[in-house]
């Protein structure tokens, strides 16, 4: 969740050992309602003291990957106890550097949070939006736009260049931008459009992607819930042993609770409105091997 505190906004973090949203509040002590400030000294991960904490500045235009060695070196060996800060004022940059930055960050095994703490346009976007948590600052804002460049070469090779570019560029903004553009926006940005978006905005945006995350999430966990317990029915029935079929699967709220699998008699009662009803209380597997056999 995404939260306004008199202009200042956090938002949760993905915990990457249950794939769930987790608020930062707490974690980072100095995020509080009196000093929404970021306490570099007091950082807290999952109720013990961290290893480390690393800030990394993003304060110039992102150029050449070598540039950046030292980020990699200490995204590839931050742990699950560490917290990587990402510190942003950046106009963009390369776009190249930018894709590998992400890669970085995505397979990074510490937190990573990123604070827009003014400009954060262009490539800059990109890093911000592959952190796991994010804190915009009042007067910190967004620009996203479509790349730029130029191309030389023979006209067959500029063709070919174009035909597997602009379907690869597609495929990326797609990915990075997932959740916090919409679809139309997204091909929007790709045709041209600039979209530049206050800290509100920025804010707003984030907890729509974070909700949309932890559906996706639940969801997941739900089907896998329903796939484990089918098994466990099947294999309960197949050995004759006693049992539920495994957990029950809860549903989200708002979501209607599905009705439990009727037995072969059941479903003929009801296909035989003429015949007496019997009660819908739902037998355990064990029960009902009892009724067939009287």
């Amino acid at each position: 969740m995404v939260e306004s505190m008199a202009g200042f906004h956090t938002q949760q973090r993905i915990n990457r050992q249950t794939g769930k949203m987790e608020n930062m509040r707490g974690l980072i002590p100095g995020l509080s309602d009196d000093d929404p400030s970021f306490d570099k000294d007091n950082l807290i991960s999952y109720g013990k003291q961290t290893k480390n904490v690393f800030h990394l500045w993003l304060i110039d235009d992102i150029g050449e990957p070598r540039s950046f060695l030292k980020w990699y070196d200490i995204l590839q060996n931050a742990t699950e106890d560490d917290i990587v800060v990402i510190h942003i004022n950046c106009y963009g940059g390369s776009l190249m550097t930018a894709i590998q930055i992400v890669t970085q960050i995505k397979t990074c095994q510490a937190q990573v949070v990123c604070q827009i703490e003014s400009a954060c346009c262009s490539a800059a976007t990109m890093v911000a939006l592959a952190c796991d948590g994010m804190i915009c600052y009042p007067h910190g804002y967004m620009m996203i736009h479509t790349s730029s460049g130029c191309s030389f070469g023979k006209q067959s090779d500029i063709k070919a260049e174009e035909a597997f570019y602009n379907p690869w560029l597609e495929s990326f903004f797609n990915e990075i931008y997932k959740h916090f553009l919409t679809k139309k926006e997204i091909q929007n940005v790709l045709n041209g459009t600039d979209m530049w978006l206050t800290a509100d905005e920025v804010a707003e945006r984030f907890k729509r992607k974070v909700d949309v995350i932890n559906r996706e999430t639940n969801r997941a966990k739900r089907e896998h819930m329903k796939k484990l317990q089918s098994f466990m029915s099947n294999l309960q029935n197949k050995e004759g042993l006693p049992g539920d079929g495994g957990a029950t699967v809860e549903p989200e709220a708002g979501e209607k609770k599905e009705e439990p699998a009727k037995s072969g008699q059941q479903q003929h009662q009801q296909k035989s409105p003429s015949r007496k009803r019997k009660s819908t209380t739902t037998t355990t597997p064990k029960k009902r091997k009892e009724d067939k056999n009287k």
